[in-house]
């Protein structure tokens, strides 16, 4: 809905067989809430949350293989990811954990194989010299 040419509201996106391929929430012209993306078999994609503000992800989100099954799910604060991020295989045994403080960048992960046992695990590495810093994933393998 406009409401004095802002979008406000629940907005619906079909595709042209009258699928729906997105239901966007707007507050004063920006995304609010709940967004949720389908495939083409009108399963979900992804489900993620935004406060009030310019494209601003806050809070739970969760990405979908096609058949439903979670690929991905994790938590946003204030458009970073922050806390307990975790991958699936699509058969849904654990793929990835990856650990977040508020960052693009994971400060630690533990990676799976698709029985279930820890193949690998790392943590992230800050340098800084002068006035430059550099940071890189150091893994600690089984292997």
């Amino acid at each position: 809905v406009y409401k004095n040419g802002i979008k406000q509201g629940e907005w619906k996106t079909s595709n042209q067989d009258g699928m729906i391929t997105k239901k966007l929430n707007y507050k004063s012209d920006h995304f609010f809430g709940k967004q949720i993306y389908y495939y083409g078999n009108g399963k979900i994609r992804l489900e993620t949350t935004y406060k009030e503000g310019i494209y601003n992800k806050d809070g739970p989100s969760i990405s979908y293989y096609k058949d439903g099954t979670i690929s991905e799910k994790g938590q946003y604060e204030n458009n970073i990811k922050n806390d307990l991020w975790i991958e699936y295989f699509e058969n849904g045994n654990i793929k990835k954990k990856s650990f977040y403080n508020f960052s693009d960048y994971a400060d630690s992960l533990i990676i799976y194989d698709n029985n279930g046992n820890i193949i690998d695990w790392g943590r992230r590495v800050i340098k800084k010299r002068g006035n430059s810093t550099s940071s890189r994933t150091e893994y600690d393998s089984k292997k």
